[in-house]
């Protein structure tokens, strides 16, 4: 039987997982945090390189028919996606690793490896006071033990769990996981695996991720009216939150953009398309280049907004998504573990969920996100926007500009 191996699954929530119904090596680590990120200059340019990789990811995601299909209203997490990513790369073969650090526009593992620590330690910060969460583990079938420089790599930058499991045991192994999953998002999502997808796994990678953002200033639910959405291919019903408020707003012909911030170091890009504007085009070519643009351009306006409560999710199989951005997904050998086979394959599942209302934003994901004014700034003029048809967003922190989540609403 040929091999595989299930690393990743998204929530709004990175997880990449595997887990066993066995013994455990370590119980779950507690992972440090600090206030600070103090990145060196290559560090500064590979931090640059990976938020312009969550655009190519969420472009190709928006790219993939069948993707869309299964998920018109989808969520992903670049940062769970970047880091499962960089555990697999101290994993899979040189090739894959080849991949991974081409598409993440990075010279070598040890460089990814520290950003990757820096950015464990930091993003989960009560400073940033957003909640958010980051978990790791690696699995590996009985018989199978990562190598010495593996686990040295992956624990000490990754902070990663690494645990034994008989995947023979395909229905216990696959409760395991889903109560992973679960424990690591708190319940946001508690499925991830069923037994059938477990059959012929040998090792499994899995990232985690839980966002819990409030807003600077909330929405009064009294404001929440009813009213049409104008979705793709449909016209819905649904929830809009209404405010007049002054937040940072920007338009050009192409789109117009306005930041919701959540208390802390976190805010909500909302991007709308000009009327007309198809949105499967539009997400698959909205790029790095149009963000900063959104924040760079940026003024302080009062804004007459109407925003839909929705919730986005996604639970999808990312091979195709990966080969399309250069990331060779072929099987190979398991340079990090002792014992395996060289035909296993490589198999990248992201599950992810966004639910946002009046009091702010729940992201999660397993790979298997500032509304008021900045004080001395004039006022700019006065809008209307009404996001009454399909649209895309960015959740990210401020700070470090890592894109938590990015996801889109069509209908």
């Amino acid at each position: 039987m040929k091999a595989k191996s299930l690393p990743i699954l998204f929530l709004t929530l990175g997880f990449c997982f595997a887990v066993s119904s066995c013994s455990s090596d370590e119980p779950d680590r507690q992972q440090p945090t600090t206030p600070e990120i103090n990145l060196t200059r290559s560090e500064q340019t590979v931090n640059t390189n990976l938020n312009d990789f969550g655009l190519r990811l969420f472009n190709a995601v928006s790219s993939d028919p069948k993707i869309l299909h299964d998920n018109p209203n989808f969520a992903v997490s670049p940062v769970s996606m970047a880091i499962a990513l960089g555990m697999c790369a101290n994993v899979y073969n040189d090739d894959f690793t080849s991949g991974v650090l081409s598409a993440l526009d990075c010279n070598n593992v040890d460089e990814l490896n520290s950003l990757c620590r820096k950015l464990m330690m930091f993003l989960p910060d009560p400073s940033n006071k957003c909640e958010l969460s980051l978990a790791n583990a690696l699995w590996c079938d009985t018989g199978l033990a990562p190598t010495a420089a593996c686990r040295s790599a992956l624990t000490d930058y990754f902070f990663s769990d690494i645990s034994t499991l008989n995947f023979s045991n395909t229905e216990a192994a696959a409760k395991t996981i889903n109560s992973w999953a679960a424990r690591s998002t708190k319940n946001v999502i508690d499925h991830v695996v069923g037994p059938l997808e477990l059959v012929g796994t040998r090792v499994l990678l899995a990232n985690a991720m839980y966002f819990k953002g409030e807003w600077k200033t909330k929405f009064s639910k009294t404001n929440t009216v009813t009213g049409e959405f104008h979705g793709s291919g449909v016209d819905r019903s649904v929830d809009y939150m209404c405010d007049k408020r002054v937040m940072p707003y920007m338009a050009c012909d192409r789109f117009q953009a306005v930041t919701l911030g959540y208390k802390g170091n976190c805010s909500m890009i909302a991007v709308l398309p000009a009327e007309g504007l198809d949105i499967d085009d539009f997400s698959s070519t909205f790029n790095a280049e149009d963000l900063a643009r959104c924040i760079s351009e940026r003024a302080n306006y009062i804004v007459n907004l109407s925003f839909p409560k929705f919730e986005s999710e996604i639970h999808a199989q990312c091979n195709d998504v990966l080969s399309g951005l250069g990331i060779d997904m072929r099987s190979g050998h398991l340079k990090g573990i002792d014992g395996a086979e060289d035909n296993i394959s490589l198999s990248l599942g992201h599950t992810a969920k966004v639910s946002t209302d009046e009091d702010g934003t729940v992201a999660a994901a397993v790979t298997l996100a500032p509304g008021s004014s900045s004080p001395g700034l004039a006022i700019a003029g006065e809008v209307t926007l009404n996001f009454d048809r399909p649209f895309i967003y960015f959740i990210r922190n401020n700070k470090t500009g890592s894109i938590i989540m990015a996801g889109r609403f069509a209908k």
